[in-house]
């Protein structure tokens, strides 16, 4: 059981903020784990969805560099439902086996190629 309820249906939210269940549905295909909770705060939600969007899909990252600094990030900040998401994405744009498996026993940079340890390096500079 969660410790804060969760909004579970797009008509839990008034019909003004329903457009946020929309776009966060667009954007990633399901409205799931923390967007749940967020949702109680309609206004949040949106600020963090366009955020994750423009730092997933608008900067000019290449798709395993990204899913690399996200999968760091969210090893750093012990984000399991993230964490989760995240390596399925990493594998499915190229993420080699190995980083994953050395971001998430935390002994990255060892094993990593010279650019995957500079982007795990740079996100561990920005998290610790």
């Amino acid at each position: 059981m969660p410790r804060i309820p969760t909004v579970d249906s797009r008509d839990a939210l008034p019909a003004e903020h329903q457009v946020v269940w929309d776009n966060i549905l667009a954007s990633r295909g399901r409205v799931a784990g923390p967007w749940l909770v967020m949702l109680h705060t309609p206004p949040i939600a949106d600020m963090v969805a366009h955020l994750g969007a423009l730092l997933r899909f608008d900067l000019p990252f290449d798709p395993p560099v990204r899913e690399l600094a996200i999968l760091a990030t969210v090893r750093e900040l012990k984000c399991e439902f993230e964490w989760a998401a995240h390596v399925a994405e990493g594998r499915k744009v190229g993420v080699r086996e190995e980083a994953i498996d050395a971001v998430r026993a935390g002994t990255a940079p060892a094993g990593l190629t010279p650019d995957e340890a500079q982007v795990v390096n740079y996100v561990h500079l920005i998290v610790r």
